[in-house]
């Protein structure tokens, strides 16, 4: 069930196009191993996580995607194949690295 004050955030997440962030990051992935997350969508939660959860942890972020699964496929996971903490940290690593 959905809120009124969620469509804005639907609107504005469902048709935001992260895609170009994907090809930015691709020298800083292995084409080893198993397939990583998408940038895009690992950038996309990121920013719905700060518009509605700041101040909780990452986390936190989780385990509120798993109680409202509109937030993951707003991010564009399955809510079944979350990703993890760790998942997240390596993201940020290669999105701002020290």
């Amino acid at each position: 069930m959905l809120a009124n004050k969620d469509w804005p955030l639907i609107t504005k997440f469902w048709m935001m196009d992260l895609s170009p962030i994907t090809l930015a990051l691709h020298p800083v992935y292995s084409d080893q191993g198993p397939e990583p997350r998408d940038p895009a969508s690992m950038l996309r939660s990121f920013l719905i996580f700060l518009m509605t959860n700041p101040e909780k942890g990452i986390t936190e972020w989780i385990n509120v995607m798993k109680r409202t699964p509109i937030y993951a496929i707003l991010s564009g996971f399955d809510p079944q194949d979350l990703p993890g903490v760790g998942t997240f940290y390596d993201f940020f690593r290669r999105l701002w690295p020290v």
